[in-house]
This record gives C-alpha cells, structure tokens and sequence, in this order.
C-alpha cells in the first residue's frame, strides 16, 4: 500500500485535474441541453463542491503551500457552476472579481513574504512566476498570469523602485545608450492622447464600446509604460559565472560563460538576437552551443548568437574572460 501511495503522489494533481476536467466537460454538456433542473443543480454541486473537495483530498491535504490555494479554488468552483445551475446567472460578475482578487492578492502575499525572507533572484517576472506556479500549478496559465502582473508592477507599482539584481552581480545597464525607453514612454503618451480623441468620436454611437476602447486604451498605456521603466530596471548583471542578458520585459537570456564562443565589438547583423530595442548594437556574442531565450508568457527560443548594447562593453569584455 505505501509503494502504491508513493507511485502516486507526484501524479496526484495530475489525477485531480484530470477528474476536474471531467466533471467540467460533463456539466458545460448538461448546461447546454434540456435536462431537468435538477440534473443541472446536481452537476452544479459537483463543480461547485466535489471539485474543490477532491483538490483538498488529492494536492492540498498535508501540504501548507497548495492549502493557501484553497480560497480561489473554491471561488472559481462556485463561478463556473453559475453557469450551469439554473436561474444564478447574477452572481457571475461578483463570483468572478472575488476570484480574481484571491488569486492576485494570494500570488502578492507569497511574493512579499518570499521578499522577507530573502529568496528572490532580482527578477521580478521570475518571482512572480515561481509564485504563480505554485498557486496555479499549470504552466502556461502561470506564465501567461506572471507576465500580466509583471506588466502591472512595472507600469503602476514601480516609481520608487531602484534597479534590481542579485545580490554581489556585477551590473551592466542598457538603458543610457539606448532610446529604447523613451520611444516607448512616447509612446505611452501618444496613446493616452488617440485614447481621448477616439472615446469623444465613438461615444457618439455607441457609450459602451467608445467605454470599451477606452479600457483597452488605459490597458496598453500601462504596457508601454511598463516596457519603457523595465529597461531601466533590469539591467544586465554578471554572476557565478553567468551571464545575464535582460531586454527589458520582453525577454530574458542566461548565458554560462563557458558557452561563449566569442564576444566582439561589432555590430549586430546577422545575430538571432538584439536588444535593446532601436540601438545600434555594440557587442556580438557567438555561443557554442544554441542557448534558451524565455520571452514574453514563457515562450521560449534556441538562439546561436547575440548582439547587445550595453553602456560599458569595455568592462563586460573584460569581465566575461
């Protein structure tokens, strides 16, 4: 019986959401057919209550970190089953932006008190990624949740931030040579000028979408202005004998030194990769061997070479042999 439990416990989340996913399947089938009410309440209680219940069975029983997810479990159990009982159909915006809530604030707390603690990188998308994983627990909505928070922090949270890397890395910042960072804060500006212009022409058509455009108006503000401060944020850095390539938000390349074929002044054509952004590169780099690139949402790239503008290449020729 012990070997049978230990077979099955790296696979116990992977069997609950197994069973989730049925009993999702199941209920989204009876909410879409003529079945009587109280088929559809039965099959609401078990998306609302059986769900989260074998979630606590299976993942979170024992375990401090997966119990914290308990809340906003519950709260998206009690959100989906409203579309399958009858007559409930109201409690959707409520259930839905408590759920969100949970979830953003469950990530800040585990984020801040890994802060406390001392266990962070330097790197706030990384954080909030190892963060978001454990909360989540599925990949790619990690991801794809870390890189939208991250876009927040960075755009509305970060204005008495300093520039952040490891503790002892030697730093290279990209941000002086680079009008990378003022192209996008330009940008920003110009956006919040289209975004009033274009909500003063639609609104007198329809109120509603002229709202809507506004929304996404605000929303891609905030991207901009994210994307211009994260060049200033997250410099390059040179640590344990790796080193760390930034572009701000947009992607992140480690690269092992030993793995550096070459590394030149020259310029950057050719090269899989540049950054920043609207620089003329003043380093290429050649690896050994294709390397990892993790960009936005945790897609990822094999790259062979680089080319980089940094503001002191003198100094990181030297460091880096």
């Amino acid at each position: 019986m012990t070997s049978v439990w230990r077979f099955w416990a790296p696979r116990r989340f992977q069997l609950w959401l197994v069973a989730a996913l049925t009993i999702n399947a199941i209920a989204f089938f009876v909410a879409r057919g003529t079945f009587r009410p109280e088929v559809k309440w039965g099959l609401a209680f078990d998306v609302a209550f059986t769900v989260p219940l074998l979630y606590f069975l299976l993942v979170a029983r024992g375990q401090t970190k997966a119990a914290f997810t308990m809340v906003p479990l519950c709260l998206m159990a009690l959100l989906r089953a409203s579309y399958v009982a009858p007559g409930i159909g109201w409690t959707r915006p409520v259930l839905g932006a408590a759920a969100e809530i949970a979830i953003i604030s469950l990530i800040l707390i585990r984020v801040r008190r890994g802060r406390r603690a001392g266990n962070q990188d330097g790197d706030v998308l990384e954080r909030l990624r190892a963060t978001c994983l454990e909360v989540v627990r599925i990949p790619v909505a990690a991801n794809v949740l870390a890189t939208e928070l991250a876009f927040f922090w960075y755009g509305l949270c970060s204005w008495r931030a300093k520039p952040h890397a490891p503790a002892g890395a030697k730093v290279f910042s990209v941000h002086e040579r680079s009008s990378a960072g003022v192209l996008f804060a330009a940008a920003a500006g110009m956006s919040v000028v289209e975004a009033l212009v274009a909500h003063v022409i639609v609104m007198r058509w329809s109120l509603a979408a002229a709202w809507v455009l506004t929304g996404l108006s605000i929303y891609g503000t905030v991207w901009l202005i994210a994307l211009s401060r994260s060049f200033w944020l997250c410099p390059c850095y040179l640590q344990n004998g790796e080193l760390v390539f930034r572009n701000g938000l947009l992607w992140s390349l480690r690269v092992p030194l030993h793995q550096i074929a070459s590394m030149s002044p020259a310029r950057g054509e050719g090269a899989d990769l540049s950054m920043p952004p609207a620089t003329d590169p003043n380093l290429r780099l050649e690896f050994s061997t294709p390397i990892t690139v993790r960009k936005l949402y945790g897609i990822e790239r094999r790259v062979r070479s680089l080319a980089v503008s940094v503001d002191d290449p003198e100094g990181l020729l030297k460091c880096s042999r």
